[in-house]
């Protein structure tokens, strides 16, 4: 009895000390940056569906990216502040340079008569704030484990999408290319992280976490620069797209001729890309007394 006593004695004074060295900290600041490894639900550039027919004089070969949207590095900062010795809220800003994503179709039709190669390739990079929620779950004098719930605010979405395609044979060539920028408004998501922080000196620590970002962007307008060669002639198109909710209508392209150039406005039904990681992230912090 005497030692279950003593036991939560001394239980009580580590976390009440962790409780009270918690609170005096105010104010922290912070710096990290980790890699997303998995996209769990990303969207990948593929060849799939109906994109391309195979039948008993087709070959084809293809491949599609390794991961989805969402790996690679990012990094951030934010500030903190300390509610209770349980509870803490925040905000950060962070900035992902997503992987760039490839895609490649080689394709031979009627028997080897006719070549068909195409290559796809999409760069892109979010920033975005992000107001959290932290719950300490463990707080003790030398660390502290905790859990994290932000909501991601994409305030500035950047995707560029390039594709080319060469088509050779009967004594004749085409290429057409594509480049595609697209336009984003603000998109929200959720992210929920786990991690552990030790204090090192003083007012310094150290922490590493699991954190998985889970965001839907929805592309608002793009603007596409299309090329296409057949036999060293070549043609430029200007093609303006604006994503919306469509009514009868909407989808029949308008088209100029200004300078030899044509431009090409059309609507197109809106749609969803998106962008999930699972990261490992690393970082420092600094209490501000």
């Amino acid at each position: 009895m005497k030692r279950t006593i003593t036991s939560i004695i001394l239980l009580y004074s580590i976390v009440s000390g962790a409780f009270a060295q918690v609170k005096n900290s105010g104010f922290s600041v912070k710096i990290y940056g980790g890699y997303g490894f998995l996209t769990p639900g990303s969207d990948r550039l593929a060849f799939q569906g109906d994109f391309f027919v195979i039948d008993n004089n087709t070959q084809a070969t293809y491949t599609t990216a390794k991961q989805g949207l969402g790996a690679g590095l990012h990094y951030g900062g934010g500030i903190e502040k300390q509610l209770s010795g349980l509870f803490s809220v925040g905000v950060d800003a962070d900035y992902l340079r997503g992987i760039k994503q490839t895609a490649m179709l080689s394709q031979s039709n009627f028997g080897g008569a006719e070549l068909d190669e195409v290559s796809s390739s999409a760069a892109y990079s979010v920033l975005s704030i992000i107001p959290h929620v932290t719950f300490n779950v463990l707080p003790l004098p030398a660390y502290v484990v905790y859990t994290r719930l932000g909501v991601i605010g994409a305030i500035r979405t950047k995707y560029r999408f390039m594709h080319t395609e060469t088509i050779t044979g009967d004594g004749s060539s085409s290429v057409a290319n594509d480049d595609y920028t697209y336009n984003y408004g603000t998109n929200l998501g959720v992210q929920a992280a786990g991690g552990i922080k030790f204090n090192i000196a003083g007012r310094v620590k150290v922490f590493a976490e699991l954190a998985g970002n889970f965001l839907a962007v929805r592309a608002t307008s793009a603007h596409d620069v299309s090329l296409s060669t057949v036999n060293n002639v070549t043609n430029e198109v200007d093609v303006n797209i604006i994503y919306r909710r469509l009514n009868t209508g909407d989808m029949t392209p308008v088209e100029t001729f200004n300078n030899g150039r044509i431009t090409r406005t059309q609507t197109l039904p809106a749609f969803y890309q998106h962008i999930n990681s699972v990261a490992f992230d690393v970082g420092i912090s600094v209490d501000i007394k």
